[in-house]
């Protein structure tokens, strides 16, 4: 099968739709891997390295729409923003959104006990990666409810908090997908 011009206008309007995927937060990330293979299989530019040069500039285009659908629906923290972008949300606009005070108070004293950690001492670490993880996992079950209340507001406030928070993740060193 030839890559098409609309392919590439669906992959960009909508990753869920390119997946096949329900427009949801939760997925089944080893479906999505799945699917992103098979897509990768069909539309990779190497197939079409014999093609005519609309043919490989089309697949490049579809394959690249590819990928950043899947490093968009693969990453919950890329996922959530993506879902609020799909319902008139702009995300720039959001990101420079003052966040509340306690929240940045929490960020601070996270930081500063990074900081002041001893680079040997792991046991340290690996509780500052568990709290982390814990607000981290409290803001990810907020969006969620959010989202399933309608709340786009809140969700996008929670999105927020995800931003920071997963910064700080992979300053501490916990980068893992969830």
């Amino acid at each position: 099968m030839q890559p098409t011009e609309e392919a590439t206008k669906a992959g960009q309007r909508d990753y869920f739709q390119l997946f096949a995927l329900p427009a949801a937060f939760d997925l089944d990330l080893a479906e999505l891997a799945e699917r992103y293979r098979l897509l990768q299989q069909k539309f990779h530019p190497d197939r079409f390295s014999g093609g005519t040069a609309s043919e490989q500039r089309v697949a490049a285009q579809v394959s690249a729409e590819i990928n950043a659908g899947y490093t968009t629906l693969r990453d919950p923290v890329r996922r959530a923003g993506y879902l609020l972008e799909r319902l008139g949300k702009e995300k720039e606009l959001l990101e420079r959104q003052p966040v509340a005070s306690e929240f940045l108070f929490k960020q601070i004293e996270l930081r500063e006990a990074l900081q002041a950690l001893p680079e040997n001492d792991h046991e340290a670490r690996g509780q500052l990666q568990q709290d982390i993880k814990g607000l981290f996992d409290a803001e990810i079950n907020a969006f969620r409810e959010h989202m399933a209340s309608e709340d786009v507001d809140a969700a996008s406030t929670a999105w927020v908090h995800l931003l920071y928070l997963n910064k700080l993740r992979q300053e501490v060193g916990a980068t893992q997908y969830q």
